[in-house]
């Protein structure tokens, strides 16, 4: 179906970058790889899409763990331009 569907668009599928994120009960299950045109798509856990982290268990942890660790690259640097006088307004 999905080669059909490329063909029909004129369009072609990156085998190295498509991967596959198994959700919900089908995580449970001994599932083989997906094979598509001989080529096995690699299965994942976590991936980015958009600048959200998102994992197979659908939780919020692994985004907010990447959110918090970014902040806190960036906070000693708003604290040195607080401290330098600058107004808060100018912070945001």
């Amino acid at each position: 179906m999905l080669l059909l569907r490329t063909s029909q668009n004129s369009t072609k599928i990156n085998y190295s970058k498509t991967k596959e994120l198994l959700l919900g009960p089908l995580l449970k299950l001994n599932v083989l790889g997906l094979d598509i045109g001989h080529n096995l798509i690699e299965s994942i856990s976590r991936f980015k899409l958009i600048a959200v982290h998102i994992s197979n268990n659908l939780s919020w942890n692994l985004h907010d763990d990447y959110v918090c660790a970014k902040a806190n690259t960036r906070l000693p640097y708003l604290k040195r331009l607080k401290w330098a006088g600058i107004p808060a307004d100018r912070l945001a």
